[in-house]
């Protein structure tokens, strides 16, 4: 049916009188005002073409804008009904509210970037979004982190910036490791000077040198192959015995102070051979620095010794005698290795003959034979002290032999 303008056209009201709803009355001047679609509502549609006019019809936005173009209204226009200017002043009921959370949105946006700036001068170690853009900047301190704190496995030296705002390198975190130091030494301080060595025939103990008296080599056993070299020295406390030994592959060195029988050594020392010179410092008894260098013609041609023996004559021994001193028929000595020895004359073919060595006390055989032949005095006995008992020979040449002096007689 052809709409003529005349509102003979039925309008359905799907809401009850109580909710407000009502049918137009009168002659308005345009076509009833169209109600917004909602698409939970019905109405019912006129009969038309066979339809029943009793089914309830859903309403959809193509019908509600059938119905607004037969009415006469273009689809968006305001609502019919008001006058001209109220026509032209229709928003949608959501723009100003929508304007002012924009605003709004806007003057805070402006308050974070300027309350965020960063002149370069702030240390900020977290990363401040405000734009989409993503850019990096080399900073040799920068060390990137983890929402933990820790340092990632980033590259360091890289800041990542975010649109305006840029992070601010994070400082190393302080490391827990002691400072290194150097270790201990266990060597004890050098406060001496080096001993060193006096001119060849000369000997320095603790510092003060000497001449050496008597120099004599022997090989105290037939079957081994240590070596010894004995240095006879006399400084201001008497007489002194250094001794250097070679045997076994390994070397050391003794020191015998005669006077009272102090011992002292030490463990291997310079030089490669038995009589080469030699620096030690020896400890026991007494501690002393020494330092021996030979004479240059050798040792001397030492002819006098002293052979002990257990009783069935092995293990043989000999010590060469560095001193012999005489007086008449009777003559003390002294031999290498600490052996002091005496004989005293019995007017019969025997003597009362003593030794001793750094191991023993005095053994002694009260009537040793005695054999002289000249100037060779040849003693023969056996020596014995407690449970030690020892085959002795001892052979001295007294034609050079020096007076005793008191204190040296036996």
């Amino acid at each position: 049916m052809a709409d003529d303008g005349s509102g003979d056209d039925i309008w359905a009201n799907t809401k009850p009188e109580s909710e407000g709803g009502s049918t137009p009355t009168g002659d308005p001047a345009g076509p009833p005002p169209m109600p917004p679609p909602d698409p939970g509502a019905t109405t019912v549609q006129p009969t038309t073409g066979g339809v029943d006019p009793t089914m309830v019809q859903p309403t959809t936005a193509a019908a509600a804008a059938a119905a607004a173009g037969a009415a006469g209204t273009p689809p968006g226009s305001p609502p019919p009904g008001g006058s001209e200017s109220e026509s032209s002043g229709w928003r949608p009921a959501w723009l100003i509210p929508a304007l002012i959370a924009l605003f709004v949105a806007l003057v805070i946006g402006l308050i974070a970037v300027l309350s965020s700036g960063d002149d370069g001068s702030d240390t900020d170690t977290s990363t401040t979004t405000s734009s989409s853009e993503v850019t990096t900047t080399t900073d040799p301190l920068f060390v990137p982190v983890d929402s933990d704190g820790n340092p990632t496995t980033t590259e360091p030296g890289i800041a990542t910036t975010i649109g305006d705002e840029t992070t601010v390198p994070a400082t190393d975190p302080p490391t827990t490791d002691p400072p290194a130091t150097d270790p201990p030494t266990t060597d004890p301080p050098s406060s001496d000077p080096p001993v060193e060595l006096p001119d060849p025939g000369f000997a320095s103990v603790d510092g003060e040198t000497v001449e050496i008296r008597t120099t004599c080599r022997v090989r105290p056993t037939d079957d081994g192959d240590t070596e010894i070299v004995s240095y006879l020295v006399e400084n201001s406390s008497g007489r002194i015995v250094i001794e250097r030994w070679f045997g076994g592959g390994t070397d050391g060195v003794d020191v015998d102070i005669v006077q009272n029988s102090d011992h002292a050594s030490s463990g291997p020392t310079d030089g490669e051979t038995v009589t080469d010179a030699f620096t030690a410092t020896v400890t026991g008894d007494v501690d002393l620095d020494v330092a021996v260098n030979p004479p240059a013609d050798g040792p001397d041609e030492c002819l006098d010794y002293v052979e002990t023996s257990v009783d069935d004559g092995s293990q043989t021994h000999v010590y060469v005698v560095l001193d012999v001193c005489a007086s008449g028929f009777d003559n003390a000595g002294i031999a290498s290795e600490g052996v002091h020895f005496s004989a005293i004359d019995n007017a019969d073919g025997t003597a009362v003959l003593t030794f001793s060595d750094r191991t023993s006390g005095d053994l002694t055989d009260p009537k040793a034979f005695v054999d002289i032949d000249e100037t060779i005095f040849t003693y023969i006995g056996e020596v014995s002290g407690g449970s030690d008992t020892r085959a002795i020979l001892i052979e001295l040449d007294l034609a050079g032999a020096r007076e005793c002096a008191d204190s040296e007689k036996p």
